[in-house]
């Protein structure tokens, strides 16, 4: 799902490495394209656009989202209150 997500970014951590420097930018990165996608009002896009990219039913897409809400909650409401703010500035 991340994967799907970061076209340019860092390669995906192999493994459980879930400490790795690489592996917590690769989520902050995917948290802040959900941000960009919820702030837009194009969260199904992004839905669609990485079940596709993964292969992965909408369903099972979601379901791994969520366990990466799990994971880093205060950082996604970073990124949504940056989008936010990046709404409002003139």
């Amino acid at each position: 799902l991340m994967h799907a997500v970061i076209k340019s970014g860092p390669k995906i951590p192999e493994g459980a490495e879930h400490n790795d420097q690489a592996y917590l930018l690769w989520i902050d990165q995917t948290l802040m394209a959900y941000a960009a996608a919820a702030r837009r009002q194009k969260t199904t896009d992004f839905f669609s656009s990485a079940a596709q990219e993964t292969g992965f039913s909408l369903e099972e897409t979601k379901r791994i989202f969520g366990e990466l809400l799990r994971l880093g909650p205060e950082l996604l409401s970073f990124h949504l209150l940056c989008q936010e703010l990046e709404r409002l500035r003139p």
